[in-house]
């Protein structure tokens, strides 16, 4: 990625894309000079971020549209999601080594930023939304994770329903909704009966559908209450029943950088 790529992307967004549009319109009042040195700060943040992971071409697009709207207002916001360490024995939460992850990457960014003299503003969330473990019933096991979390990660740290408002709890609480999603039940049979999904990740079948329901939830709370950040992704491994499916259901693709392999 270069200025020549990046200044395309960004003009050429008016008349393409209105949505992102919408981010960065606040350059139609700075002059050619403070542009070009946005084009140059967005090549080189997005260069260091390449040393955290990979970058997949599907998301440089938007991905470089953030980063740009990040150094148009100040600050380029940067979350990862973390899964939780509860255990059906509720006086104990698992040991979860990949929440050091969140740590390496938090001291990585504090790097870029000064090093490019920026702010980037990185969070630690829990997804707490899970079936298995309702809030109202562990509530108080959730609250442990999450202080266990900001601990190993030494970053700012949140729960995703803290983020969520009263009705984002009704895509939650109601699977049905997301399964109702055109193509869903399809893409979920899909993959419980793919062969090479059973050989590579031995999964059960209903965890499989479980996962993707969870990531379409996620990724449709995210676009609502953090519309403008993107992921940087800690998971060691790539599960098609899992992060592309954050996009599911989304009118603009959240970009990830898969950092945890």
């Amino acid at each position: 990625m270069d200025i020549k790529y990046v200044s395309k992307i960004i003009h050429g967004l008016r008349l393409h894309d209105k949505d992102l549009y919408e981010k960065v319109k606040k350059i139609d009042d700075l002059e050619q000079k403070e542009i070009n040195s946005l084009f140059e700060k967005t090549v080189l943040v997005i260069h260091r971020l390449r040393q955290l992971g990979t970058i997949k071409n599907r998301y440089k697009k938007n991905l470089c549209v953030l980063v740009f709207e990040g150094l148009l207002s100040g600050k380029i916001s940067v979350i990862s999601m973390n899964s939780h360490a509860l255990s059906k024995n509720k006086d104990t939460l698992r040991d979860k080594p990949q929440y050091d992850k969140n740590n390496e990457i938090n001291l990585f960014l504090e790097t870029i930023a000064k090093d490019l003299k920026i702010k980037i503003s990185y969070t630690s969330i829990l997804a707490d939304l899970d079936t298995d473990f309702k809030l109202d019933e562990y509530k108080e096991k959730w609250n442990l994770n999450k202080e266990y979390l900001e601990k190993k990660s030494g970053t700012n740290t949140a729960r995703l329903s803290e983020i969520m408002k009263e009705e984002d709890f009704s895509i939650y609480n109601s699977p049905e909704k997301i399964l109702k999603m055109e193509g869903l039940d399809e893409l979920i049979k899909k993959y419980k009966e793919s062969q090479d999904i059973k050989i590579d990740f031995n999964t059960p079948e209903d965890f499989i559908r479980k996962q993707i329901i969870s990531y379409v939830t996620v990724g449709i709370i995210l676009e609502r209450r953090l519309p403008d950040v993107f992921i940087l992704d800690i998971q060691r491994k790539y599960y098609p029943f899992e992060q592309p499916f954050y996009n599911y259901a989304r009118r603009v693709e959240i970009p990830i950088i898969y950092c945890g392999y």
